[in-house]
This record gives structure tokens, sequence and C-alpha cells, in this order.
């Protein structure tokens, strides 16, 4: 039974990738050369676009008091100022952007709470300062002795007050006039 068969496989062709067509390497390259300039185009729009909106929103949280400069106006306290009320102007410039009545209600709250913040950090202040005996010294102590010298000759001076003009009065027993009626 044993015969000596000599079979021959044929099958060269599976073993080997098909040569690729000339015309599909163009395709593909034309393909991809493409969809890189869309995607190019896309991105260029992109930041165009982002461009765009970052110009019209430039001016958009200049109205907020907390992000100018506030050293330079009147009534405003500057960085060495014992309490920082830099919270309560926060709250005060965030709730002019409230727009629902939610959003107001959390806003009059966050003001209300900033304020107390405030409130509390001024009453340590001067919790803080009265606990500190100051010696004054130079022109402080001038300024400081000028101002009880006029203080004391300002009492001196001061006009009579109306009682201290009634009591001599009833002294020698004058008595005030009866109000008068008038009769309809």
């Amino acid at each position: 039974m044993s015969r000596a068969t000599h079979e021959t496989c044929e099958n060269r062709s599976m073993a080997a990738n098909p040569r690729p067509q000339p015309s599909d390497g163009i395709h593909r390259r034309r393909i991809l050369n493409g969809l890189k300039f869309i995607l190019a185009l896309a991105l260029l729009a992109i930041i165009v676009l982002c461009l765009v909106f970052s110009w019209t929103t430039r001016d958009a949280m200049a109205s907020l008091p907390f992000l100018k400069r506030q050293a330079n106006r009147p009534g405003v306290l500057t960085e060495n100022a014992p309490v920082d009320v830099r919270p309560w102007q926060t709250a005060q410039a965030l709730a002019f952007l409230a727009v629902t009545a939610e959003e107001t209600q959390y806003a009059r709250d966050a003001e209300r709470l900033a304020d107390h913040e405030v409130d509390q950090a001024f009453a340590s202040a001067l919790r803080e300062a009265a606990a500190k005996p100051y010696a004054l010294t130079g022109a402080a102590l001038t300024l400081s002795r000028k101002v009880e010298h006029f203080s004391r000759s300002s009492e001196r001076t001061k006009p009579p007050s109306r009682n201290s003009r009634i009591l001599p009065l009833r002294k020698l027993g004058v008595r005030r006039p009866p109000a008068r009626t008038i009769s309809l």
C-alpha cells in the first residue's frame, strides 16, 4: 500500500501579497491629502472663531469693581488696610450677574454673608487695636497735645445750652406762659 505519490502544491500566489495596483496608491494619497486639508481648514476656522469670541467678550468683566484698581479712588481701602473688604466687593460685583430668581436669592445671601465677614473682621481689628497700648512719639505726640488743648478750650467757649438759661429764670420764679389754644 505504499504508493509513492508526489503531489505538488501550487499556492505561491497565496503566500505573497498581491501587488497593489498603481492607481490605488494615487487614490489613497489624494484622499489623505484632501482629509489633511479639510482638518487643517477646520482647525483654522476654530482658531478664528476663538479669536473673534475673545475679541467680542474682552470687556465683559470690565464693570466688575474688584478687577479695577481701587487704590486711587476716594473712600476705598487700600492694600495696607486692617480690614479686607474684597469678599464684600466680590459678592456685590457678582450680584449683578444674577439672572434667575434663585440666583438673585443666592447673590443676596452671598452679599449678606460677605458683609457679615467684613463686619467681623472690622470688630476683630478694633479689639486688637484696643488691646495694644500705643505710646505716641514725635509728630503724633505734638498733634495729640494740640487736639487736647483745643478740645479743652472749646469746652470753655461753648454757648450756653437752653437748660442753662432756663434754670436761673426758674429760680427767680418766672414760669412759662400757658400754651395758647385756638378755638374753632
